[in-house]
């Protein structure tokens, strides 16, 4: 626009010398001539000025809006960063708390542990089994074989003794080959005793020596 104003002016001014100089006019002609001239370059200049002023306003205005919005626009960002601070302050503040809660908890069990191993209930009840172990007399254990007589074995050949067919043996798998007329035998009471059979049974089963115990004494 301030282009064509210009152009406009230039074009009047060039328009009225022409005129001025190749036109026939009289001196009052001429005289209005240069007047409107004047009037419409004055008229030209003032618009020209007018619409620069208002250009130059309308551009600080919009420079105006520009940084205001920037200013705003800076300022939601700003609200929104120090709001995710204080978010990321907040939930490390709970982060915190949570993990001071959990060294308490387990710094009480450890504490808790720590008085019943030491409380004076076990070291009584210590103190207590280790009197009972030191009083309680020493007893013997009793030997669950009966008291066989004492006799002087004897080395000499013994003979064995005549037993029938019939009659009633003992015998121990632990023992083998031998079977026993007594079941007190020590011999069968070492290994917990034995089994009752006939004489021929147990023949058939193997045992047909019989005890050295009962033979020799």
């Amino acid at each position: 626009m301030y282009r064509v104003m210009l152009s406009v002016l230039i074009v009047v001014i060039i328009g009225a010398v022409l005129y001025g100089i190749y036109g026939e006019k009289s001196h009052e002609e001429e005289s209005i001539t240069i007047g409107v001239v004047f009037v419409l370059c004055l008229g030209l200049l003032v618009t020209i000025n007018v619409h620069r002023h208002n250009q130059v306003k309308s551009e600080q205005q919009r420079a105006s809006m520009t940084a205001v919005h920037s200013k705003k626009k800076a300022q939601k960002e700003a609200k929104r960063v120090a709001e995710t601070a204080d978010s990321i302050s907040k939930s490390r503040r709970l982060v915190s708390v949570s993990e001071s809660a959990v060294e308490l908890s387990r710094s009480q069990s450890w504490a808790a542990t720590q008085e019943v191993a030491q409380s004076p209930t076990v070291e009584s009840s210590t103190t207590t089994t280790k009197s009972v172990s030191q009083s309680a007399p020493a007893t013997s254990v009793a030997d669950p074989r009966p008291e066989q007589p004492a006799s002087q074995p004897t080395y000499d050949y013994q003979p064995v003794p005549v037993t029938p067919q019939e009659e009633t043996v003992f015998v121990n798998s632990q023992i083998p080959r031998r079977y026993h007329k007594d079941a007190n035998c020590r011999g069968l009471q070492r290994y917990g005793g034995g089994s009752a059979m006939t004489l021929s049974a147990a023949q058939q089963a193997g045992y047909v020596a019989f005890c050295a115990y009962e033979r020799y004494g």
